[in-house]
């Protein structure tokens, strides 16, 4: 087993021989993930800019929600780990929306906006993927992260990446956040009004 990252939070990112990556918590910090975790999502229920129902239509829904997520996880970079990699055991409900009365919440909206049933399942599999991967993004690279990311480290000798380190923009940004849900909301919105076949279905969402 190899040691590829740690992460300031006490959860290690390790790449085994072959080739699977995962985070591994301390032994001693694995029995308080759970706890920690659910902060997060408690955290939402007392967010004043989170909603639990639509008010103003399913993008300004998901929008809050997103963002909600986005200031809860930054400000409990702790509670992560747990949160991304503790779905319920035998559960369909997928990290960070593993709650249950915040996925009911999630396909109520859509369907009352006029989701089919089958559209919202995948708009929350798009939705839970999108916010996954960018709170991993802001875990692994310190969510003070801001400006542009360093390409061009000590040792570093392809030659594009070096030409190319002044444009490498830092994924975790509120920008590359922004423009991210941004295209996932224009991608439920087309998926809620086309006649898509179950296949164009799920290949919307795996765009996400």
């Amino acid at each position: 087993m190899h040691l590829d990252h740690t992460s300031p939070t006490g959860a290690y990112w390790r790449r085994d021989d072959r080739g699977r990556d995962g985070w591994v918590l301390r032994r001693r910090d694995a029995a308080l993930q759970p706890v920690l975790a659910t902060r997060i999502l408690d955290d939402l229920e007392s967010d004043p800019e989170v909603l639990a129902a639509p008010a103003d239509g399913w993008q300004d829904f998901c929008t809050r929600l997103a963002h909600g997520l986005r200031r809860a996880a930054r400000a409990r970079p702790e509670a992560v780990p747990g949160l991304l990699s503790m779905p319920p055991a035998g559960s369909p409900l997928l990290p960070p929306l593993t709650s249950a009365t915040w996925a009911e919440r999630f396909l109520a909206a859509l369907t009352a906006e006029g989701f089919t049933d089958a559209h919202a399942v995948a708009a929350y599999q798009g939705f839970t993927t999108f916010m996954s991967g960018h709170l991993l993004l802001e875990l692994t690279n310190g969510a003070s992260l801001s400006g542009r990311a360093t390409v061009a480290g000590p040792g570093l000798t392809s030659p594009v990446l070096r030409r190319l380190a002044g444009l490498w923009d830092d994924p975790t940004s509120t920008g590359e956040f922004e423009a991210g849900l941004a295209q996932l909301l224009e991608r439920f919105e087309i998926m809620r009004t086309a006649e898509v076949t179950p296949t164009t279905r799920l290949s919307v969402a795996a765009a996400t």
